[in-house]
């Protein structure tokens, strides 16, 4: 059940579950993987007493400790971007982790449709890649017996072996007997910080970039 919660679209019974698993604290909110669309679903429902319960726990300064960095960014963002532009920028910042038109490796979330996704939506991922993270995208720590300490996202698990996949698609299998502990850290292999050394006409580029491959992702047959 809870499986279901956290890929769900925030619509009908599954809905009226979230608040209840995130109080239960069967679910963190990290792990549900709301965008700001789905967040808003739930913040500006009919069901007064679920609006309520959702305002208390999916509040920003609860949601994202980098609410105000987002909330700056989004002031001085221009109001168009140039795709040719973003492209190299996709290339230094994004592809060791994420695809879209052919480019890049996928280690994090395929970005190849995300033109029906707001700026607004997309530059808080940026910004705060905490503020919602699919489980499947989680960091694992592993600190082996020779006092190595690997990151990277847990692709799959044995008894006998471990494989993490970590930027620019490697792919590292580690014996178990070799382990002294694996774990999750609770967040995104995405390192906060990306906007360092950038401008907002940089960011903007990105996106507009991102929302040019979606588009062109949708026209092909």
């Amino acid at each position: 059940a809870e499986d279901g919660i956290r890929d769900s679209s925030v619509t009908g019974v599954q809905t009226c579950a979230l608040p209840i698993s995130i109080e239960s604290k069967a679910l963190s909110l990290g792990e549900l993987n709301l965008d700001l669309e789905q967040r808003r679903v739930l913040l500006r429902s009919d069901n007064a007493a679920l609006q309520q319960r959702a305002a208390r726990l999916l509040g920003d300064e609860e949601y994202s400790h980098r609410k105000s960095v987002v909330v700056e960014w989004l002031g001085k963002l221009p109001a168009q971007g140039d795709p040719e532009k973003g492209k190299p920028l996709f290339e230094q910042l994004c592809s060791p982790c994420h695809r879209t038109g052919g480019m890049g490796f996928k280690v994090g979330p395929d970005l190849s449709d995300v033109s029906h996704r707001s700026v607004e939506d997309l530059i808080s991922h940026i910004l705060d890649p905490n503020m919602a993270i699919n489980p499947a995208y989680i960091a694992y720590s592993a600190e082996t017996r020779s006092g190595g300490i690997e990151t990277g996202i847990l692709l799959s698990e044995t008894t006998d072996t471990v494989v993490l996949v970590q930027a620019m698609g490697k792919r590292l299998t580690l014996a178990r007997k070799d382990l002294v502990r694996l774990e999750s850290s609770g967040q995104s292999l995405m390192p906060e910080g990306l906007e360092a050394g950038r401008t907002p006409q940089d960011l903007r580029d990105l996106i507009t970039f991102l929302h040019q491959q979606g588009r062109n992702s949708r026209r092909k047959p």
